[in-house]
């Protein structure tokens, strides 16, 4: 093997080696920014949904909501039953669900009224709602 064949496989690595690690820096580079917002107001975030224009924060047991992508916020202060506490929140379609430890509550008008789903004596055991696709093909 001639000295210029083993030169130019030696350029061609460091050529490979240079557009591996520039490819490298872009793809790390390339991550999502975030944007700081003023709130919610409070302490431990517990869980944040988005559904039908508005974002909903659940923050030590109790829902806040925005209709203005977080900008402000205000209290969920439900008329029924008005002591509601959630943990966890999940959004199908228009219909709120929250759980409070063996509790299951839903709402269908946006947070102003819940009802209990399970009924007395039954017991709903978790920390966390998920959803699991029905339709799926």
């Amino acid at each position: 093997m001639s000295i210029l064949n083993v030169e130019m496989r030696t350029y061609m690595k460091y050529k490979l080696l240079l557009i591996v690690s520039i490819l490298a820096v872009n793809v790390f580079s390339a991550q999502a920014q975030w944007t700081a917002l003023n709130g919610p107001p409070g302490a431990y975030v517990e869980d944040i949904e988005y559904g039908a224009g508005t974002l909903y924060v659940v923050i030590n047991e109790r829902l806040l909501f925005s209709i203005d992508d977080g900008v402000n916020w205000q209290k969920l202060v439900p008329a029924s039953p008005s002591n509601l506490y959630i943990h966890d929140l999940l959004i199908d379609g228009t219909t709120l669900f929250g759980l409070y430890y063996n509790n299951l509550y839903k709402s269908t008008d946006g947070g102003a009224n819940w009802l209990r789903v399970n009924a007395d004596g039954q017991y709903v055991y978790g920390y966390n709602i998920m959803k699991i696709a029905t339709n799926t093909y």
